[in-house]
């Protein structure tokens, strides 16, 4: 009898395999109570929500649970990141002081969004996600509001996104990278760098502050073992982000890296 095991719990469990062989620190033992990840190379890091909606309970968990000293910040308190209010924000940035654990980076809902004029995908979402429900013309607004966020936050990282995706792409995707570009230039300004979670991102021109991130959990685990070929951004333009580690050597060949 054959047993069908979904996408992301394989790569999950073949990323924690590998990573434990990999990275000192990521072993058996980083799931048991005080565990230490200070000595490991990466950033090694969880998004703050898929722990719990009670911040302070998930940076107690994060730092103490899991020896984390970093996190991800998408949303708390039933509310998406750039919408907390000044409260709030003072609020977390004490529990996260409280528990010393740093920032990774911002994930920002930012282009999570249909392009408009094109067929809308069938990966949009009927709902909102993670309490993110922008149109596309309030990405300014989002941008804006992400970089504000990274700059109380203390970290100079926002994650975005590519779009949804569509089935025929090639004819807005000129269109789109020069959005993607107009956002880093932007984001530029104030010392950010935007980190597309989309692996389909094409920058034929430099975009300096315009990067490209893997999940551990997505991605990361054929990173590690060197099998992810990566096509369209050059290899100066992968950067780590907690776990997201890799870079293109010589023969086109992801490999993984330390900062």
């Amino acid at each position: 009898m054959s047993v069908r095991i979904p996408r992301r719990q394989f790569l999950s469990t073949l990323a924690g395999v590998t990573g434990a062989a990999l990275v000192p620190g990521l072993n058996a033992s980083s799931s048991k109570p005080g565990s230490d990840l200070s000595a490991s190379p990466f950033r090694i890091a969880v998004i703050n929500d898929e722990i719990t909606q009670d911040f302070g309970r998930a940076c107690e968990i994060a730092a103490r649970d899991f020896g984390m000293r970093w996190i991800e910040l998408r949303g708390m308190w039933n509310k998406n990141i750039v919408n907390l209010e000044p409260s709030e924000i003072t609020e977390a940035q004490r529990i996260l002081q409280k528990y010393q654990l740093q920032v990774t980076d911002i994930a920002s809902p930012l282009f999570k969004a249909d392009w408009p004029g094109a067929p809308k995908s069938k990966f949009s979402p009927q709902k909102p996600q993670f309490g993110a429900d922008f149109s596309f013309d309030q990405q300014g607004e989002v941008l804006a509001r992400s970089i504000e966020m990274a700059k109380a936050f203390r970290t100079d990282r926002v994650r975005c996104f590519d779009f949804w995706r569509l089935d025929n792409v090639a004819p807005y995707r000129d269109a789109m990278n020069s959005k993607l570009r107009d956002a880093a230039a932007e984001a530029g300004k104030h010392g950010i760098t935007l980190c597309s979670k989309m692996s389909r991102v094409a920058t034929p021109q430099p975009a300096p502050k315009l990067r490209r991130c893997w999940r551990r959990f997505n991605l990361q685990a054929s990173c590690l073992i060197g099998i992810l070929r990566t096509r369209l951004l050059p290899a100066r333009s992968l950067i780590p982000t907690d776990t997201r580690c890799c870079r293109r050597n010589a023969s086109g060949i992801a490999t993984a890296r330390t900062r």
